[in-house]
């Protein structure tokens, strides 16, 4: 299967009222309707405890499915007419997730998913000082911070990177990640984890990567306008992740 990186909210527990959701079982490949899905379909959800404290992230894998297949559709658009999803499937995609979306008009995904790379974007609500490393066979690692935290750095970087005149940058690939968090209840979590992603470092850069800390460093020097700076922390992080990059465009 493709390797994958998640961006993920988790709510306490306590938000979810009486009905608590259940912790998600192994992953089941099967194929379906648009294709094979690699997880299972049940409403079901990860649960973690962090900080002291249990928080449920709800899979609601249907919904992510179909909201996937419809994002790629018009992402991926050739110019010449065509799309990497054919058009009878991305419009039953579409049919089904406004039905859905009319049936549960509160259900929203919790999980963003990138395939072969971790977007550079995703690494702003952190700090290197949260860094987890696990893992045995192969190095796993993964950021939790506070939703309030990341929603600050988020509207710092987004400040910075206005006043250089970098707006687009700035209110598109930042922006969308502060709108999307923004809509969920003050005491989430919010997770980082490279996924089978990783998987596209080697073992030993992946032990040593500091990529959060890089984008950072880069954001930092633009604020007090050192621009070399910028530049070669910059560079350091996309050539880190320019292999995986370059896959997942190409295809």
């Amino acid at each position: 299967m493709i390797p994958t990186s998640h961006l993920r909210v988790y709510r306490p527990i306590e938000t979810f009222g009486s009905v608590v959701p259940h912790r998600a079982g192994l992953p089941v490949r099967r194929l379906g309707t648009y294709g094979i899905v690699a997880e299972s379909l049940t409403d079901d959800a990860l649960v973690a405890e962090w900080n002291g404290r249990r928080f449920a992230c709800p899979r609601l894998p249907r919904l992510r499915m179909l909201e996937g297949i419809v994002a790629m559709h018009n992402a991926y658009r050739h110019p010449a007419g065509g799309s990497l999803v054919p058009e009878a499937v991305a419009g039953r995609a579409s049919t089904e997730l406004e039905q859905l979306r009319r049936r549960r008009p509160g259900d929203r995904s919790h999980i963003l998913t990138s395939a072969w790379h971790v977007p550079l974007r995703w690494f702003v609500p952190f700090s290197s000082e949260e860094r987890h490393l696990s893992g045995t066979s192969f190095p796993e690692v993964r950021y939790r911070t506070g939703l309030e935290t990341a929603l600050e750095r988020l509207r710092r970087a987004i400040r910075i990177l206005s006043e250089v005149e970098l707006v687009e940058v700035a209110e598109g690939e930042v922006g969308d990640v502060l709108g999307w968090l923004a809509a969920f209840p003050a005491g989430s979590m919010v997770e980082l984890d490279f996924g089978s992603a990783g998987r596209m470092l080697g073992p030993e850069e992946l032990v040593l990567e500091n990529s959060v800390g890089e984008v950072w460093e880069a954001l930092e020097a633009l604020e007090e306008g050192d621009w070399m700076r910028a530049g070669e922390a910059y560079t350091t992080v996309v050539e880190r992740w320019s292999h995986a990059m370059s896959v997942a465009y190409s295809n």
